[in-house]
C-alpha cells in the first residue's frame, strides 16, 4: 500500500466511486480503485522524476486523462493518456501540440457531453502565460480518436 503522502494534494479527479487519481505538490500521481481505503498506487509513468507540482487532473473519459505539472522553471508541462493511465504523452508528442510557454495551468477543463469522442478530444486550459503577468485561456480540439 502506497500513501498519497504528506504533502499537500492539489489536483483530484474522480472517475466512480471507487476509482479515484490524485497530484500533489511534491509532483507525484497516485491512483486507486478503493476509494484509499487499503491501496493507493504511485503511477510513475505519469510524470517524470523533473515535476515539482501537480497543478490539475481531469478525466475526459474512463480512458483519457489530462494533467499538468510545473517543473523547477517555473514552466508547466500538459500530459495526456489514452488507456487510463498505463502510457502517458507530453505535449508536443502524441495528440497534443505544442503551445505557448505557460508559468502555470490553474485549470483543465473538458466539456461535460454525452459522446466520449467530443469529450476525449476537446480541451481549455486556463492559466498564467510564460510572462509571469497574464493570465491565458488556451482551447484545444483534436482529431477524433
Amino acid at each position: 500500500t502506497t500513501s498519497p503522502g504528506a504533502a499537500t494534494l492539489q489536483a483530484l479527479a474522480v472517475a466512480d466511486n471507487f476509482n479515484w487519481w490524485v497530484g500533489n505538490a511534491s509532483g507525484a500521481v497516485y491512483n486507486t480503485d478503493d476509494q484509499g481505503t487499503s491501496a493507493w498506487t504511485q503511477n510513475t509513468a505519469a510524470v517524470p522524476a523533473t515535476a515539482a507540482a501537480i497543478q490539475d487532473i481531469v478525466l475526459a473519459t474512463d480512458e483519457v486523462l489530462y494533467l499538468a505539472y510545473t517543473t523547477a522553471g517555473p514552466v508547466v508541462k500538459l500530459r495526456a493518456t489514452h488507456d487510463g493511465g498505463n502510457r502517458w504523452y507530453e505535449a508536443p508528442s502524441g495528440r497534443i501540440l505544442a503551445f505557448p510557454t505557460l508559468d502555470r495551468i490553474n485549470r483543465i477543463a473538458v466539456p461535460d457531453v454525452p459522446n466520449p469522442n467530443t469529450a476525449a478530444n476537446n480541451v481549455a486550459l486556463g492559466g498564467l502565460a510564460g510572462n509571469g503577468t497574464d493570465g491565458i485561456i488556451l482551447i484545444g480540439e483534436a482529431a477524433v480518436l
